[in-house]
Protein backbone atom coordinates (compact mmCIF):
# COMPACT_ATOMS: atom_id res chain seq x y z
CA UNK A 1 0.00 0.00 0.00
CA UNK A 2 1.04 3.57 -0.53
CA UNK A 3 0.52 4.84 3.01
CA UNK A 4 2.95 7.73 2.47
CA UNK A 5 0.65 9.24 -0.15
CA UNK A 6 -2.40 8.64 2.03
CA UNK A 7 -0.71 10.17 5.06
CA UNK A 8 0.31 13.22 3.02
CA UNK A 9 -3.28 13.74 1.85
CA UNK A 10 -4.47 13.46 5.44
CA UNK A 11 -1.92 15.96 6.74
CA UNK A 12 -2.62 18.45 3.94
CA UNK A 13 -6.27 18.40 4.89
CA UNK A 14 -7.26 17.76 1.27
CA UNK A 15 -9.73 15.14 2.34
CA UNK A 16 -11.96 14.97 5.37
CA UNK A 17 -11.56 12.09 7.76
CA UNK A 18 -14.67 9.95 7.43
CA UNK A 19 -16.71 9.12 10.51
CA UNK A 20 -15.53 5.52 10.61
CA UNK A 21 -12.00 6.75 11.34
CA UNK A 22 -12.86 8.70 14.46
CA UNK A 23 -13.36 7.34 17.94
CA UNK A 24 -12.13 3.88 17.02
CA UNK A 25 -8.79 2.45 18.08
CA UNK A 26 -7.92 1.26 14.59
CA UNK A 27 -9.63 4.14 12.79
CA UNK A 28 -6.34 5.59 11.63
CA UNK A 29 -5.33 2.39 9.92
CA UNK A 30 -8.77 2.11 8.31
CA UNK A 31 -8.46 5.66 7.00
CA UNK A 32 -4.96 4.90 5.66
CA UNK A 33 -6.25 1.85 3.77
CA UNK A 34 -9.14 3.74 2.17
CA UNK A 35 -7.04 6.78 1.30
CA UNK A 36 -4.34 4.52 -0.11
CA UNK A 37 -6.85 2.77 -2.37
CA UNK A 38 -8.18 6.13 -3.56
CA UNK A 39 -4.68 7.34 -4.44
CA UNK A 40 -3.85 4.01 -6.11
CA UNK A 41 -6.99 4.36 -8.24
CA UNK A 42 -5.92 7.84 -9.30
CA UNK A 43 -2.42 6.65 -10.19
CA UNK A 44 -3.93 3.92 -12.37
CA UNK A 45 -6.41 6.21 -14.13
CA UNK A 46 -9.42 4.73 -12.34
CA UNK A 47 -12.30 6.84 -11.03
CA UNK A 48 -12.33 6.01 -7.28
CA UNK A 49 -16.11 6.41 -6.92
CA UNK A 50 -16.86 4.03 -9.80
CA UNK A 51 -14.21 1.63 -8.50
CA UNK A 52 -15.59 1.47 -4.94
CA UNK A 53 -19.18 1.18 -6.18
CA UNK A 54 -18.30 -1.72 -8.46
CA UNK A 55 -15.93 -3.32 -5.94
CA UNK A 56 -18.47 -3.36 -3.12
CA UNK A 57 -21.22 -4.61 -5.44
CA UNK A 58 -19.06 -7.49 -6.62
CA UNK A 59 -17.98 -8.41 -3.08
CA UNK A 60 -21.54 -8.34 -1.73
CA UNK A 61 -22.67 -10.53 -4.64
CA UNK A 62 -20.15 -13.23 -3.73
CA UNK A 63 -16.99 -12.51 -5.72
CA UNK A 64 -14.74 -15.61 -5.36
CA UNK A 65 -11.70 -15.21 -3.10
CA UNK A 66 -9.58 -17.03 -5.65
CA UNK A 67 -10.09 -14.09 -8.07
CA UNK A 68 -9.58 -11.19 -5.63
CA UNK A 69 -6.47 -9.99 -7.52
CA UNK A 70 -8.71 -9.04 -10.45
CA UNK A 71 -10.30 -6.39 -8.23
CA UNK A 72 -7.10 -4.51 -7.48
CA UNK A 73 -7.11 -1.01 -9.05
CA UNK A 74 -4.30 -1.86 -11.48
CA UNK A 75 -6.27 -4.87 -12.85
CA UNK A 76 -9.81 -3.60 -12.39
CA UNK A 77 -12.21 -3.26 -15.28
CA UNK A 78 -15.79 -2.14 -14.63
CA UNK A 79 -18.53 -4.71 -15.02
CA UNK A 80 -20.10 -4.60 -18.47
CA UNK A 81 -23.47 -3.59 -17.01
CA UNK A 82 -21.99 -0.97 -14.64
Amino acid sequence: MRSGVATSAFRRGDERVPGFATGVDDGGSRWTCVASLVETCKLNGVDPQRYFTDLLTRLVNGWPRSRIDELMPWHWAPAKNA
